[in-house]
């Protein structure tokens, strides 16, 4: 019996996956990188199930480049397709849906782009469903679904989404990074501009202004919500 356990517990070492949550979203951190740094990093790398992982979530750093680096979108949707069906950490099929997203912004073929669309908004839908306190990846979601066309009718999920996460870091009850929040109180402040409550808008920017400004943090949601601010404060 003790010789039968150790086969067992060698065989699923032999095939468990190295990556963990603490691990992948510390990766992550190559999303705040520039492309020379995220490149050479690529070059670092081999082809091993572990390093194809890193591969991808750096390939998603390259697509969210300003401007995103031609093809990185397609490279990482690439990669993360290979995992859907896979027992991998959650947060990579999420990042498979967010490579469809971007996909789906680069492509120029309508509709391959509507296929892209459709991909990343079922694939996040169904994590979201067995993941529904999964702040992270609620997070995800509402950043890919808030540049998708209205006419795909995801405005209330993505506003949601970006409200949930408000509530964790209001509430204290997650330690969610200085630079999604900055995003979020962004987008939360659009959405109070779209619903013609302009006060309200701007209690958003100035959040995220505020949190920006006590963190050193100059991200694209820090710039947009200070010329809103200027915009809207005349």
């Amino acid at each position: 019996m003790r010789y039968t356990l150790r086969i067992i517990i060698i065989f699923l070492a032999t095939f468990g996956f190295s990556l963990d949550r603490r691990e992948i979203i510390a990766f992550s951190s190559y999303f705040d990188s520039n492309e020379t740094e995220i490149t050479r990093e690529i070059g670092n790398l081999g082809n091993k199930e572990e390093e194809r992982i890193k591969k991808g979530i750096l390939y998603l750093a390259l697509a969210i480049q300003e401007p995103p680096v031609e093809k990185a979108s397609y490279q990482a949707t690439e990669i993360f397709k290979d995992f859907e069906n896979k027992n991998v950490e959650t947060i990579l099929k999420a990042y498979g849906a967010m490579g469809y997203s971007l996909a789906a912004r680069d492509d120029k073929n309508p509709l391959k782009k509507m296929w892209y669309v459709d991909k990343s908004i079922k694939t996040f839908n169904r994590i979201v469903s067995l993941n529904k306190n999964d702040w992270y990846i609620r997070f995800l979601r509402a950043r890919c679904f808030s540049s998708f066309p209205e006419m795909f009718k995801v405005s209330d999920i993505t506003k949601a989404d970006f409200e949930f996460l408000q509530n964790l870091y209001e509430s204290e009850k997650e330690n969610i990074s200085p630079t999604i929040m900055i995003t979020v109180y962004y987008y939360l402040g659009e959405y109070a501009k779209s619903e013609k409550d302009i006060d309200k808008a701007i209690n958003f920017w100035k959040k995220a202004i505020k949190i920006a400004d006590k963190n050193r943090i100059s991200n694209e949601s820090h710039k947009k919500a200070k010329a809103k601010l200027n915009l809207f404060e005349e």
